[in-house]
């Protein structure tokens, strides 16, 4: 009797230790705070690349993100996408974060585009109503073209060249870099005068005198003169101009 009542003291003494310990735990047990990890991406050239790179991005691991435009330069190259390791992304693509990335930028050989330029033409202030602007010429910078042919000028007016150099007509031209207009220049000119075409009367005969005549005429003058017949014997019978034979009318006159 006496040995189940020890068993029995002792049973109760152990549990209430143990209600202790568990109480005494429980109140000092700390709760426990979640731990973040983070990822971040950053962004590389590559060899011989310049540039200044993209932001890195930093967030949650397992985050979409999406990746940046381009910002380096290669010469020769054409970016062609962002590659983690394993696989390339273009620019603008999503992208699953989940641990620290660095993104190199891959790049492919690229042929460049000409710049060209347009070269036009106007008339300037004295080109006749009816003359033609010509075409306009597409070129690079540097390179070489035949100027056109002096457009058809107003009365009292010539061409002088092409642009305020005044590049002759047909010159060889080299393009700048940038568009261009090339104006016509023009200078006044008197205008012509024709020379008239002159002829001499000559009186040729014996036994008379001519009055009267000057040294020219020109083709459709009226000409006067007096003959005076020296020679009572002797007659006027025909009078020569140049190429033009004058003949005596019935009246004796000439």
């Amino acid at each position: 009797m006496k040995h189940k009542t020890m068993r029995r003291l002792l049973y109760l003494v152990c549990a209430f230790a143990m209600a202790l310990c568990l109480a005494f735990t429980a109140c000092n047990k700390k709760e426990e705070t979640p731990v973040t990890v983070t990822a971040t991406a950053t962004f590389v050239g590559g060899t011989d690349a310049t540039g200044t790179p993209p932001a890195p991005i930093s967030v949650d691991a397992g985050t979409e993100i999406t990746l940046p435009e381009n910002t380096f330069q290669k010469s020769g190259s054409a970016f062609d996408g962002w590659n983690d390791g394993a696989a390339t992304y273009a620019e603008g693509a999503k992208y699953t974060l989940s641990k620290d990335t660095t993104f190199t930028a891959l790049w492919k050989t690229s042929t460049p585009v000409p710049v060209t330029y347009t070269l036009t033409f106007a008339l300037g202030d004295h080109a006749a109503a009816d003359a033609s602007v010509p075409a306009a010429q597409t070129l690079e910078a540097g390179a070489t073209c035949n100027l056109p042919a002096a457009p058809k000028a107003a009365e009292g007016w010539q061409f002088d060249g092409w642009g305020s150099s005044k590049l002759a007509a047909g010159a060889s031209y080299t393009m700048p870099a940038s568009d261009t207009t090339l104006t016509a220049q023009w200078k006044s000119v008197e205008p012509d005068t024709p020379t008239p075409t002159t002829y001499t009367v000559t009186v040729s005969g014996e036994g008379f005198t001519v009055s009267g005549l000057n040294a020219n005429y020109e083709a459709g003058a009226s000409v006067s003169f007096t003959v005076t017949v020296t020679d009572t014997e002797k007659e006027i019978d025909t009078v020569t101009s140049s190429d033009v034979t004058v003949t005596k009318n019935a009246d004796g006159s000439y």
